[in-house]
């Protein structure tokens, strides 16, 4: 016999304990998680390294919308204030910590199936578990990146999870496949265990976050007014050039617009933008803390950090070494470490159940790929009891979606509607 529920949760890392913590708030007594690993971690906070940190500060991280500084307050006894880049292993306790003290049930398992019907929706679980929901919030997050696996799966020195307990010698010769945040991670992790081999980052463009800085917001902005792609750059970057602040301000600015704007875009221009300017834009708009900068600033004026663009990589596995081939001289290395980012679209892994939903014909696979066909409050399509939250709507309506305070209120408006 199934256990009923009025709202289930699937998935319990930032996005899921949002979400339950607004069905709470909203009033709803009858919810659950099923989350198998804790609560708040999720591959963005799951780890426990102190060289991680947040790439916001800590005054934009606030689990409620109502209490912006929730977070800040919340840290504050540690010595940090609002404008400090926190561990994230610290946000992690805080969104276990939230999430503990609002949620009752949770079952540490996965869902294997989501049966909609015209009442409400079935959750097979893992475990053999069996719950029936009024609605289900579908907040599973990122997929597993298998970038680079079939290539260099067979050798050792490949590590494909970054986030794992990556063991490398301090004087080995480190590979990093990226140069995303994920990548700055990983060096910066590498700066704190003294490593003292050389590093080189690797991508298509060879292109790094820039640094965040501290500079005063712009008031609000009017949203720009092209809807086709070349028009739209060169108004944005006009705007940057004129706005009379620095260009982090600027694009900022920008942000309560992202989503209007992005929506407006043909297919073939949000097509365009994703295979031209996407890696322009994340530099700007995905920053990097200032302390992570200048770690790197340091490492690449002593020669041991090196950053090159190679946009078709080969690779040769040896027993003592991997070779990257594609730029101008073969190079090898003792490590190898996947870092092209966490971002992987969960419906490009074949294992996630947003997969299977695809193949059952319950959800649609986004034109774009990188996440599912919803309508504008979240609903997949077709579907009146399946919301989803966080990564899964990044596609033809959403762009921004995966940051804390885009999915805030993406949770506080489904408790508002399940309620």
């Amino acid at each position: 016999m199934a256990q009923r529920y009025r709202v289930v949760i699937v998935g319990g890392g930032a996005s899921g304990v949002l979400a339950a913590l607004h069905v709470r708030a909203a009033g709803v007594d009858s919810f659950a998680v099923i989350e198998p690993g804790a609560l708040g971690h999720g591959v963005a906070f799951g780890t426990v390294e102190p060289a991680h940190l947040l790439n916001v500060r800590a005054h934009a991280m606030s689990a409620y919308g109502d209490d912006p500084e929730h977070f800040a307050h919340w840290i504050a006894p540690t010595g940090a204030s609002n404008k400090d880049f926190v561990q994230r292993v610290s946000y992690g306790a805080y969104l276990t910590e939230q999430a503990e003290s609002a949620v009752t049930d949770v079952f540490a398992t996965t869902a294997d199936s989501l049966q909609p019907d015209d009442e409400g929706v079935d959750i097979m679980c893992a475990d053999g578990r069996h719950l029936r929901a009024e609605h289900v919030a579908l907040a599973t997050g990122h997929g597993h990146n298998r970038t680079y696996e079939s290539v260099l799966s067979a050798s050792p020195r490949f590590h494909p999870d970054p986030f794992a307990d990556v063991d490398i010698p301090s004087t080995d010769d480190v590979l990093i496949l990226g140069t995303g945040l994920t990548a700055v991670d990983m060096v910066v992790l590498l700066a704190a265990r003294s490593h003292r081999g050389r590093i080189t980052m690797v991508s298509r463009r060879g292109l790094l976050p820039l640094p965040h800085k501290d500079v005063p917001p712009l008031p609000p902005i009017d949203p720009p007014t092209a809807e086709t792609l070349g028009p739209l750059v060169r108004e944005i970057r006009e705007f940057a050039a004129h706005c009379g602040a620095d260009w982090r301000a600027a694009v900022d600015a920008l942000r309560p617009h992202t989503n209007t704007v992005w929506a407006k875009l043909s297919l073939a221009d949000q097509r365009r933008f994703l295979r031209s300017f996407l890696r322009f834009w994340e530099a700007h708009r995905h920053r990097m803390p200032e302390v992570s900068a200048d770690i790197m600033s340091q490492m690449r004026e002593k020669d041991q950090l090196r950053v090159v663009a190679v946009r078709h990589p080969s690779f040769v596995i040896a027993d003592e070494f991997i070779e990257l081939r594609g730029g101008s001289v073969p190079v090898r290395f003792a490590q190898v470490v996947n870092c092209t980012g966490a971002a992987t679209p969960a419906v490009q892994d074949p294992f996630s159940l947003p997969s299977r939903l695809v193949e059952e014909g319950i959800a649609e696979r986004d034109p774009l790929g990188l996440g599912l066909v919803v309508r504008q409050n979240g609903m997949l399509s077709g579907q009146e009891r399946i919301t989803a939250i966080g990564s899964l709507r990044r596609g033809r309506l959403f762009w921004e979606t995966i940051a804390i305070p885009e999915i805030r209120k993406q949770a506080a408006r489904f408790a508002a509607r399940v309620a």
